[in-house]
């Protein structure tokens, strides 16, 4: 592992990248082969082998699998999206007829309903492997969990009613075991909000509506003749409802319950499903052999596509490029329906641990920070290459550059000052002493202030840019300002407070905080749309963005995003906003006007910074750990064959770097001797050694706090590798080091390695090189999919200076 710093160490995990294996395009499809997709609502695979009397099916929310279930039997294949062939299959024990696949919002179970046996079957998506089984009401057909993941709904044909289950315990809910609704209830669909569930009676012809809160019935609402299934779209605003028996689509206003239109389509339709975009609707007619596309602009009809017999339920990838159904007595068929999402197209290779990135107004060049490089690195847009490379301050960290396209302002965490770039000549033409362990700046529209968070002291330094002097600081009462944001208008900045939960509202004619607003744990980075109505802000720890009414300065909708969301930019048309996930390595498109993700993009390597040009065609990613930056287009053709995974094809091009070095003009003051910075060296690889390594047992066990840590002594230049005891047996660690003497508030950690202990609970450190005087604590976290709660262990490394000895 590389190095990086504490508020962003991977103590989440990992999630397992899925291999997408490359397939042969074909012009005839059969099993597991994929056909090329040059337009959309085509076939590209037909897969085979799925049991007796597919019927259901239900794709994760990763994109990377998906489910199918069977009237006949007990099988539940379990199908690679990646592939298009059956991974495994499972066993759904004690099941007669499983029908209704569905999943938690998190991905880590899914839920099969058990008609002949009158059971809901949760299995743990990790192994496929059975961990409860409810008794619900007679002959369940299907099932749907809240938004929260906090309670399923099972709807059961038989006994008329809705089964309540408490995901928590997996238990029929005390209050409320069961909901009566209509006569032989069929398909189950919940807002986005998660208020209501709306359950479709296929025996009365109505749809019952469930307020969640008091699982009561509020409303009954007619539809067509035997309706089966329900979808629901991403805003939230209109439900669509498949009439079996009267051969159209039903469609619901969900403000006020009404059907507001009904739509013809094919003979007998079944199964739909929305796109996440919300503009289209896929209905399987299994009558008539072919699915309708409905647009939901005119509620009208726009295609019809010939299928297999058969066809039955359907459901579209989260990336919203593929649809998968069923044919039921026979297979499953994989259908092409869009453009691509956006993907990396080039990655460019830059400095040491990348952080912050920035775009001139004319889109001609991109800034990277480099954090362990001490530069920024200039690089041309139109070649993807590196043109110069320029020194900075002590450990930058975010870009901002100035309207006019003629200066970039980087913060120096260690340096405690700004560096003004100018872009000219590619020199710091001016260094600004601001508050302590200065994150993340911006500047406002006009060009003539720039704010700079200040996470050590709680405070914004405001920098008057005619004079490149501080001008005023805004003190903030929350903990760790972190991020900052001003609005198109230049009136207000909002201020993310890391270790506070909260966002500041500075007004900046008063420069006075106005406002302080309560979001999610860790908020890291905040952007405010060009319409100044909305700021969205990064939670680091909760997975989620908060978006925040400017208006009202109140959190007006949460969105669950990747694992450590770190980086937001918006783009200049206020329609979509990018957001860099640290643990997961991707980055989440949230369509704005649903507040809903609608693809998921793989990057490099712990992405945090991120940026859009003016133009809003590409999306640049910097990459902690990969040391690059990656370049997403956002305007793709068609995909290449691959299947419907969610994950976005691995970046195609690496531009090799051409660097020339400018010469800084800034005056560096001296560093002490106790400073601490990066260590000199480390591993290639986890636990790889360099040469001269010196093997250190340290005398006394590891210690839960730093304070209580046991010291070992050590030369500048050196390299070690510490034998350390009393850690956990047979436990799995992810090992870093502090990159900031202890004068520091707030310590800084770079990864150096992950190891396992030994039965006896002792680990072999990885090596690393240190080569300034100071202290160095070497913390030792588990990984959270060991244990439940993260733990630290520490011991501490004391550098001092050779001195040279007298002849």
């Amino acid at each position: 592992m590389r190095p990086r710093e504490d508020l962003i160490m991977r103590v989440l995990g990992r999630v397992l990248a899925v291999a997408v294996s490359a397939l042969v395009a074909v012009a005839g499809v059969s099993t597991g082969q994929i056909a090329n997709a040059t337009t959309t609502n085509t076939v590209v695979a037909t897969i085979s082998s799925l049991g007796s009397d597919p019927w259901g099916i239900g794709i994760s929310p990763n994109g990377n699998t998906a489910y199918v279930t069977n009237t006949s039997g007990t099988a539940v294949p379990v199908i690679s999206t990646a592939t298009n062939t059956v991974a495994s299959t499972i066993t759904a024990s004690g099941a007669t007829g499983p029908v209704g696949p569905a999943f938690s919002p998190n991905g880590l179970y899914a839920y099969v309903t058990g008609t002949g046996s009158n059971t809901l079957l949760v299995y743990a998506t990790s192994g496929n492997t059975l961990v409860a089984s409810p008794t619900v009401g007679t002959n369940p057909y299907s099932v749907a969990i809240t938004p929260s993941g906090a309670t399923a709904y099972v709807v059961n044909n038989g006994s008329n009613n809705v089964s309540v289950i408490d995901t928590a315990t997996n238990t029929v809910n005390s209050l409320t075991p069961t909901i009566n609704v209509g006569t032989s209830p069929w398909g189950i669909a919940i807002t986005p909000s998660g208020a209501s569930a709306y359950v479709v009676n296929s025996g009365s012809n109505i749809v019952s509506v469930i307020n969640t809160v008091s699982n009561t019935v509020t409303a009954t609402i007619p539809v067509g003749t035997g309706p089966r299934l329900i979808s629901i779209s991403p805003s939230g605003l209109y439900a669509y409802v498949t009439n079996w028996g009267s051969n159209n689509v039903s469609v619901i206003d969900l403000t006020s319950n009404t059907v507001t239109a009904t739509i013809p389509v094919g003979t007998n339709p079944y199964g739909i499903d929305i796109t996440p975009g919300g503009d289209q609707a896929y209905v399987t007619n299994g009558g008539g052999s072919n699915i309708s596309v409905i647009s939901t602009a005119t509620n009208t009809v726009t295609s019809t596509i010939a299928t297999a017999d058969n066809p039955a339920a359907i459901a579209i990838t989260p990336n919203g490029q593929y649809a998968y159904f069923t044919h039921y007595g026979s297979a499953a068929t994989v259908l092409y329906i869009g453009a691509s999402s956006p993907s990396v197209t080039a990655t460019v290779a830059v400095g040491d641990f990348p952080y912050g990135v920035a775009v001139n107004p004319a889109g001609t060049f991109a800034y990277v920070a480099n954090t362990l490089g001490d530069s920024v690195s200039i690089i041309n847009l139109s070649t993807n290459s590196v043109t110069a490379t320029v020194a900075v301050g002590d450990n930058p960290r975010m870009v901002a550059v100035n309207p006019a396209g003629t200066f970039a302002y980087v913060t120096n965490l260690i340096s405690d000052t700004v560096s003004v770039i100018n872009l000219t000549s590619n020199s710091v033409a001016v260094t600004i002493m601001v508050g302590n362990g200065p994150e993340s700046v911006a500047v406002n529209p006009a060009g003539t202030f720039a704010y700079v968070t200040n996470s050590l002291d709680n405070s914004v330094s405001i920098i008057n840019l005619s004079t490149n002097s501080v001008s005023a600081t805004v003190a903030i009462s929350d903990d760790e300002a972190f991020g900052v944001a001003v609005n198109p208008a230049g009136t207000f900045a909002y201020v993310t407070n890391y270790s506070g939960d909260s966002v500041s509202v500075i007004n900046l004619t008063t420069n006075t905080v106005t406002a302080t607003i309560a979001v999610g744990d860790q908020p890291e980075s905040v952007a405010v749309n060009p319409a100044g109505t909305f700021a969205y802000v990064t939670n680091l720890s909760s997975g989620t963005v908060s978006v925040v009414n400017a208006t009202s300065n109140t959190v007006t909708a949460t969105i669950a995003v990747g694992t450590s969301p770190y980086g937001i930019a918006v783009n200049p048309a206020g329609t979509f906003a990018y957001v860099t996930n640290l643990s997961s390595d991707s980055v989440s498109v949230i369509n704005l006007s649903t507040n809903l993700v609608s693809s998921t993009i793989a990057v490099g390597d712990e992405p945090v910074g991120v940026a859009l040009n003016q133009a809003g065609t590409f999306v640049y990613v910097v990459n902690y750990s990969g040391d690059s930056l990656s370049v997403i287009a956002l305007a793709q053709s068609a995909p290449s064959p691959g299947g419907g995974g969610g994950q976005v094809a691995a970046p195609t091009t690496t531009t090799t770097s051409t660097t020339t070095t400018a010469v800084s003009t800034e005056t560096s003051s001296t560093v002490a001797s106790t400073s601490v910075s990066a260590p000199a060296a480390v591993p290639s690889k986890p636990g790889a050694h360099p040469a001269k390594v010196r093997d250190i047992k340290v005398g006394s066990p590891v210690s839960t706090t730093p304070e209580n840590a046991p010291v070992v002594n050590v030369y500048a230049g050196s390299s070690v590798a510490l034998s350390v005891s009393g850690l956990p047996a047979n436990t799995p660690f992810v090992v870093g080091i502090n990159l900031l003497s202890q004068t520091r508030v707030k310590a800084l950690y770079a990864s150096i390695g992950e190891v396992r202990s030994t039965p006896a609970g002792r680990a072999q450190v990885p090596a690393f090189k240190v080569s300034r005087a100071g202290v160095y604590t070497i913390r030792m976290s588990t990984k959270p999919y060991h244990v439940p709660v993260v733990k630290n262990y520490y011991v501490k490394v004391k550098v001092t200076v050779k001195k040279s000895s007298k002849s």
